[in-house]
């Protein structure tokens, strides 16, 4: 696999819009490398620019991680761990072997975070479905809304009358859509 990396001829190796943790993991290799990194703001995030000689820049850049992951506080989480280990051409070990994933760490990933995680489309629509309390939505006679799922004063739609259940999954597929690209 040929790969940037074998590119390298000259004695300057730049990296672009790269985010704070991938600019630290860079300082701290360029360092050990014997270099010394160049740091500056790009449009997307920060450049980071390295020169000396080609022997030391190559040493450097051999030192990168293949690939470039973004962590969040608590991790990159099972689901990316998953899609990264695929991305290598790694075999996913069988359910029950020792270091995959359980049943509850497989469902606790796909219900995601927030306070409603796991809530069955029913319970949603109980919860969900409210009377119009805004005085402009009543004087234009609406009666009912949909309401956001963690924000309370969010009205995903407004009705005359009371919805459905078929019409509040279908808004809440709508929204779904918006939200993640659909």
């Amino acid at each position: 696999m040929i790969t940037f990396k074998n590119y390298i001829q000259e004695e300057v190796f730049t990296l672009v819009d790269m985010d704070d943790a991938a600019v630290k993991v860079a300082t701290k290799l360029a360092k050990k490398a014997g270099l010394k990194p160049k740091i500056s703001k790009g449009k997307l995030g920060t450049n980071f620019k390295v020169d000396g000689p080609l022997k030391k820049v190559m040493k450097f850049a051999n030192s990168l991680p293949n690939e470039t992951t973004t962590v969040t506080e608590k991790g990159p989480g099972l689901w990316a761990n998953i899609r990264a280990k695929k991305a290598r051409g790694e075999k996913m070990r069988k359910k029950g072997e020792k270091g995959a994933p359980t049943a509850k760490a497989m469902k606790q990933a796909q219900e995601g975070e927030g306070k409603y995680k796991g809530e069955t489309w029913e319970d949603g629509y109980k919860r969900r479905v409210v009377k119009v309390t805004d005085a402009d939505h009543k004087e234009q006679g609406y009666q009912y809304r949909i309401k956001g799922k963690e924000r309370d004063e969010i009205s995903i739609k407004l009705y005359k009358s009371k919805p459905d259940f078929a019409e509040y999954k279908k808004q809440m597929k709508r929204v779904a859509g918006h939200e993640f690209g659909g």
